[in-house]
């Protein structure tokens, strides 16, 4: 198949879900013999990572500021780049990871020249509210669940709040995980005192670094020898109220690495005693999946999209988050879902458990999913 993939960003300029998604399932699906085409932007001077067999058609970006939260000019203007390029190629599926591109390939498809089959996928959790500050995008987004032919999203959570907000229906298909890393790096956890690993940007109050040190703190009274270890972005004004908001005793064991390699990860979540990421409104929660194939087990919320991963109480904990509406607010429900999991992780067969359950996960299971998905649109055109 004659396969484009499209996004607004790449790696190396931004690293999260839609990025990884798009340079991974390149990847994949040029393995699997396809011919892949790869549309995107970067600034000027920076090259994509994409190998050299996948071609990359790059718009270069010449801006000087930009504001990833809402990349609103910049964005219709790579959408119209999308429209373009289209308009000139010969593509059967175009997947489009971001409504800006998806929107650029709904105008494409309406001319009478292009008959390539329109997949969006919805990287994120689709509620009205995120359009909100940008009423714009709101149209354009409503224009892309128009005309594609096929959506998709990352949990059942995101197709339950499409179908609310939206009225539209999505095929739920995991975030897919290169688990090879994991899977090869052997465990090598304490024995005498737990560690527990936090693994994300502990900037973004959403993902619950404060609780987590909070609820640390309690966890110190039953393990007076546990440390703490903060890896992710790690802003100077988030680590100074952290340290405050914990017991002066408590403050020497709490380690902040800052961002990690994603080479340095496998390491860190195979000497982990615990992960732990009470984070909310996470659209699948990757991390629990790598956490999972490294033999360690997890603490999380019962939120998002971490209940598709978290479902089994051998490998994990989730908790209520109530009703709050960003962040966890029960530090003590926190504190015993720590100590939970690490009773768990004491258990010799909670090893062999969490990486039996992280294989689902693996590209060698879910690929398969989206080559399925192409075929089975490209059969109903035919």
């Amino acid at each position: 198949m004659r396969i484009a993939l499209t996004n607004p960003f790449c790696w190396p300029q931004v690293r999260r879900g839609s990025e990884r998604l798009l340079h991974d399932l390149a990847a994949y699906l040029h393995r699997r013999g396809h011919e892949v085409s790869v549309i995107t932007s970067a600034p000027t001077g920076t090259e994509p990572e994409f190998p050299p067999e996948i071609e990359t058609i790059v718009w270069r970006q010449r801006w000087q500021a930009l504001d990833f939260g809402r990349w609103t000019g910049p964005g219709i203007a790579f959408a119209r780049f999308c429209r373009h390029t289209l308009l000139h190629r010969d593509f059967e599926v175009v997947h489009c990871l971001h409504h800006f591109d998806a929107y650029g390939a709904a105008l494409a498809r309406a001319a009478p020249a292009t008959k390539f089959k329109l997949v969006h996928q919805f990287m994120g959790i689709p509620v009205r509210r995120y359009f909100l500050p940008a009423p714009h995008e709101l149209l354009m987004f409503r224009t892309v669940l128009k005309h594609a032919d096929h959506i998709l999203v990352l949990s059942r959570y995101a197709a339950f709040t499409l179908e609310r907000d939206f009225a539209a229906k999505a095929t739920t298909i995991p975030l897919p995980v290169e688990m090879a890393s994991f899977r090869n790096t052997a465990k090598a956890v304490p024995a005498d005192w737990p560690s527990i690993v936090f693994l994300g940007d502990v900037g973004e109050p959403r993902k619950g670094a404060l609780p987590c040190a909070e609820a640390f703190a309690g966890l110190k009274d039953s393990f007076p020898d546990a440390v703490l270890h903060f890896c992710g972005n790690a802003p100077a004004r988030d680590v100074e109220r952290i340290v405050a908001a914990v017991p002066p005793d408590v403050r020497d064991s709490i380690r902040f690495h800052g961002a990690v390699p994603p080479s340095d990860l496998p390491r860190h979540l195979a000497s982990a005693t615990v992960m732990a990421l009470p984070s909310m409104w996470e659209a699948f929660g990757v991390v629990f999946a790598e956490a999972l194939a490294s033999g360690t087990p997890v603490v999380g919320c019962q939120h998002g999209g971490v209940p598709d991963i978290v479902d089994d109480s051998r490998i994990g904990v989730l908790v209520d988050p109530g009703q709050a509406r960003g962040v966890l607010q029960d530090v003590d429900a926190l504190v015993e879902a720590l100590r939970t999991a690490v009773a768990l992780a004491k258990d010799p067969a909670t090893e062999a458990c969490c990486r039996t359950h992280a294989a689902r996960f693996g590209w060698d299971r879910l690929g398969p999913s989206y080559e399925a998905l192409y075929e089975h649109l490209l059969a109903e055109g035919s």
